[in-house]
């Protein structure tokens, strides 16, 4: 029977030991999560469930079915050329800054990742600085909207193909319908996983935005399976995060509301909002720990596995469990 060498499991116990032990990263961590990149599974789902909430008809729908585009017109209807422009320049002002906080907390966190993973002493704000200052944002925030414009469009060129093709009538449309669907989720993951590699390419090489592509998309190709696998490995660890943060939101949620209800029986507003602002620093922080806790863990592996490959081939895990299997009935 063929010797069984573990793979995965070194990693991610690894990564979650990193993620735990360095909680000194986590609101890094959690900025660094916006940009959806390593849990490459749950930011498909994430743009396909947007590109499904945008109307196929015309502009006009949009606008309708959206409460804050409303809004929005409602406001530029009643605003001055002036305020206008000034609005619309803080407002891009504001996104960038978004960006480029999401893009540097990303390249912290995947400068670090590897120094987390060998040190169990917290990381210093120094370093944490040190890494700030490099100059790899531009690549960093190029390779996320690179991924986040092509899979976007891909979604919303499927969700236009669906609606017009009569899956519930039509064998032919529906068969049509499947394949190509799952061609796009298959396509759509694979550039997610790409781009993961790229950053880290970046992050741990210094490569250029093209050269990282290269590496990337060669690392890729040389061990799809091996790096699929872990997509999967890594959407189930995080439905189960996902899964705990709902509960402990669910949990502290009872207390809160009969809080709440004491304190309208009360009748004081400083005692209400006092409360309502100790609950809402609450869910703030937890949700904070739990996103952080999930990239932190997340970035660690991706960057182990991108380690581990670099410096030898494996099998897919699929391939050797099926041959021992097999092996047994010999």
């Amino acid at each position: 029977m063929l010797k069984h060498t573990p793979v995965y499991r070194p990693i991610l116990k690894h990564a979650l030991e990193t993620a735990w032990t360095h909680r000194e990263l986590w609101p890094l961590a959690a900025v660094a999560g916006l940009a959806g990149t390593g849990a490459v599974i749950n930011d498909i789902l994430n743009q396909a469930k947007l590109a499904v909430s945008i109307p196929t008809g015309n502009f006009s729908d949009a606008w309708h079915n959206s409460a804050a585009l409303n809004a929005y017109k409602d406001q530029i209807i009643l605003a001055s050329p002036g305020q206008i422009t000034l609005g619309t320049i803080l407002l891009c002002l504001v996104a960038g800054l978004v960006l480029l906080a999401v893009a540097a907390c990303q390249q912290i966190m995947l400068r670090v990742a590897h120094r987390a993973a060998t040190k169990q002493a917290p990381i210093t704000w120094k370093e944490v600085r040190r890494e700030l200052l490099h100059p790899r944002l531009l690549r960093f925030l190029s390779l996320d909207l690179f991924l986040k414009l092509v899979v976007f469009n891909l979604m919303i060129a499927t969700t236009i193909l669906l609606s017009s093709l009569d899956i519930g009538a039509v064998v032919s449309d529906a068969f049509f319908g499947v394949i190509f669907s799952v061609l796009v989720f298959t396509l759509a993951l694979s550039l997610n996983i790409i781009v993961m590699l790229a950053l880290i390419g970046v992050a741990r090489k210094d490569l250029s935005f093209a050269n990282s592509l290269t590496y990337s998309f060669k690392l890729f190709r040389k061990h799809a399976w091996i790096c699929l696998e872990m997509a999967g490995l890594l959407f189930a660890i995080n439905f189960l995060i996902s899964a705990a943060y709902n509960g402990t939101i669910l949990v502290l949620g009872i207390p809160a509301a009969y809080s709440f209800l004491a304190a309208l029986e009360t009748g004081s507003s400083i005692v209400y909002f006092s409360l309502m602002a100790i609950v809402a620093l609450l869910v703030a922080t937890v949700t904070l720990a739990f996103a952080g806790f999930a990239t932190t863990f997340t970035y660690s592996a991706w960057t182990a596995l991108a380690e581990h490959l670099d410096k030898k081939s494996l099998a897919p895990r699929a391939v050797v469990h099926t041959k021992r299997f097999f092996q047994t009935f010999k």
